[in-house]
């Protein structure tokens, strides 16, 4: 159908990617049917890890109650593992269902052999086997087929004014609806409209933005092209000018950093494999924490002597980066440098 070829298209660029970085098209899943390529290391371990980190994206019981409440409680009081509130639905749908109800009862002699039914269907199909059987509850894992639903819904709008008139109600719904979206964009693109007219500089918008970004300028600027700094904060690796590995306790294992890996030799020979001459990394990272291994092998190495802590940086994390009047976290930094021949495992 034209849908499936839709979406085959939509998702196949993600397919061959996958394909062409680890040889599953679908990685994680049925990783051990496939012959991973060789330069790219995954493990029992890892997926194992991945599969009760994906458990912490499962915010509601998996039941037929909230099979039925989930996508009204997206809209209305969406719950923080739904992350609906920046990806959410709208309230398009919800504006539009009572109109597509009355639609349907007046319609329902010939509501089955409408090609609305088809793609009504193949949406539920689609929402009930992502809520059954998915990793996740985030919503945005649905906008595949949230476009059919509101397809369907639009249509109902339309018949229901065909048989009831009310063609500037539906109108102003529609109004209503487009305004909402337009003051949400405005709000999010506040930030850099004034920063636009403001005429400041990137580094200083970015140090705004960006938690941490002062390291980022500083490995920039003093790390030569030999060094290799680990870090761990996805959103630094768009700025960084030098050589760097990105580490993570669940999605790679070239460094294996899961909770249960104590093995500090390893993570020695790992680290000097790699060339890793710096950490660049959070101090909540590097803390008393027990439970995070990445920091129980830093103390380790700056205890044994080959690992100095070299400075370390101020920082705050915005809870809204589109509404900083929110307020903000203090996030600092701790910038170590790595002594790879005295590291001996």
């Amino acid at each position: 159908s034209v849908f499936s070829a839709a979406a085959f298209c939509a998702g196949a660029e993600w397919y061959l990617f996958f394909w062409h970085e680890t040889g599953d098209p679908v990685f994680p899943m049925f990783w051990h049917h496939f012959s991973l390529k060789p330069d790219f290391q995954w493990s029992d371990d890892a997926d194992r890890m991945m599969a009760l980190m994906w458990l912490g994206d499962v915010a509601v019981p998996r039941n037929l109650w909230w099979f039925l409440a989930y996508p009204f409680r997206t809209i209305l009081f969406p719950l923080p593992g739904f992350e609906s509130l920046r990806t959410g639905p709208g309230p398009a749908a919800l504006i539009g269902l009572p109109f597509l109800l009355l639609a349907a009862r007046i319609r329902l002699h010939t509501l089955f052999r409408s090609p609305m039914a088809i793609y009504l269907a193949v949406t539920v199909i689609f929402y009930g086997l992502w809520f059954f059987l998915g990793p996740s509850q985030k919503f945005r894992h649905l906008l595949p087929c949230y476009p059919l639903l509101l397809l369907v819904i639009i249509v109902g709008c339309e018949r229901f004014t065909l048989t009831y008139g009310a063609k500037r109600m539906i109108v102003a719904g529609l109004i209503a609806v487009s305004l909402i979206q337009i003051a949400g964009q405005l709000v999010f693109s506040r930030k850099y409209l004034a920063h636009l007219a403001a005429g400041e500089s990137d580094a200083a918008f970015l140090s705004k933005q960006i938690s941490g970004y002062d390291v980022v300028s500083w490995l920039n600027e003093h790390l030569s092209s030999t060094d290799r700094v680990m870090v761990a904060n996805r959103e630094w690796l768009y700025r960084l000018e030098k050589p760097y590995i990105f580490v993570h306790a669940t999605t790679q294992v070239v460094i294996p950093l899961h909770h249960e890996n104590y093995d500090l030799p390893g993570f020695i020979r790992n680290i000097s494999r790699e060339g890793v001459t710096h950490f660049a990394l959070p101090i909540s990272l590097t803390g008393r924490n027990e439970e995070v291994a990445l920091g129980r092998f830093v103390r380790a190495l700056k205890k044994r002597g080959c690992a100095q802590e070299i400075r370390r940086f101020e920082s705050t994390q915005q809870q809204s980066r589109s509404i900083p009047e929110l307020g903000a976290a203090r996030a600092d930094f701790v910038l170590i440098k790595v002594n790879p021949n005295e590291c001996h495992p």
